[in-house]
This record gives structure tokens, sequence and C-alpha cells, in this order.
């Protein structure tokens, strides 16, 4: 059997005791422990109470997937509400070039889905700089592919009383980055 849950613990001690009002206990409040050695760029604050506060760590690049002896940062759009077809009209345009390229690129373009792109793309460069530690100015768009996604199936009244079938396609977008040409 689990143990009970500190609030059930609380009030079970008031029915014993009878007492109306809770009974609240104050714990000591235990000091943070410092870190043995901080960095000399580390600069400490002092909120209005004085207490120091800590500085925030720095998060360390891991090492980047690699796939073909090249390093390749993946992103996906799944369920985007275009066709397949269209969607691999604007990812021809983009593939092979660095990011701040394709931004542009995509930044005027006239089709509609090149904004589905253009936000998978800033994923997949913000996704290389905060969990990889890379540069986005030095990224370039490896692969951009759309696959056909779910459809979904309506019908339009046609004469004579039949239905015909209307097919609203969907995408899922595909984007790998990497960091050689």
């Amino acid at each position: 059997m689990s143990p009970p849950l500190p609030g059930r613990k609380r009030k079970r001690e008031e029915q014993q005791a009878g007492g109306d009002e809770p009974q609240v206990q104050e714990e000591p409040k235990e000091q943070a422990q410092q870190p043995a050695a901080e960095p000399a760029a580390a600069v400490e604050a002092e909120e209005e109470d004085g207490e120091p506060v800590a500085p925030i760590p720095q998060v360390q690049g891991q090492p980047a997937p690699v796939r073909q002896g090249r390093v390749a940062i993946t992103a996906r759009a799944r369920y985007v509400r275009s066709t397949p077809r269209k969607a691999r009209v604007v990812s021809e345009l983009i593939r092979g070039r660095t990011v701040a390229e394709a931004r542009e690129i995509l930044r005027f373009s006239n089709r509609a889905v090149a904004r589905d792109w253009a936000k998978l793309l800033e994923s997949a460069a913000a996704n290389a700089a905060h969990n990889y530690a890379l540069e986005p100015s030095q990224l370039v768009v490896l692969e951009a592919y759309a696959d056909g996604g779910p459809s979904l199936k309506r019908y339009r009244p046609r004469a004579m009383g039949r239905a015909y079938p209307i097919l609203k396609r969907t995408a899922h977008l595909t984007i790998t980055l990497t960091t050689e040409r």
C-alpha cells in the first residue's frame, strides 16, 4: 500500500485533534548550496532581499547526428494543408541554398505553402542552434521534400442527385540542414 499524501495526513491529524483551524508547521529554510568553482565570467546579481542569484548555466551542444558522413539536422511539419505537388515546387527552390538565401526566396515567393516552408526552415535552424550549438549562418539546406499525407474526403452535390468526391490533400514537409555544401 502506498504511503498517504501529505495533504491527507495533515487533514487526518486535524480531525483527530478536533481543531477547526489547520496547524501549519514552518520548516526551516535550507541554504542553497553554492557550486565549488564559479566561472570568472559569471557575475552574481542580487535580488531585493540581498540573496545572490546563481547564473543561468549554459547548455553545451551535444554532438549533432551524422548521416552519410555529414551533419544532418532534420525538422518535420506534418499534416500541412497543401497538396504535396504544390509543396514540391517550393522545395525545389530552396534545396542546396544557405539558410539566409532560402529565407529570402521563401519571403518573396507567391506560393501560400512558402509560409509553411519558412516556419519549418526557422524551426530547423533553431534546433541546430539550441540543441547542437551550430551557427545558422553556416547551415545549408541538404534536403527539402514533401510527402503525401492523408486526404480529407468531402463531397460536392451534382446534377440529378449525384455526389462528386473532393479530396482535400495534406502534405508532410521535411527539411534537413547540414554544415557543408
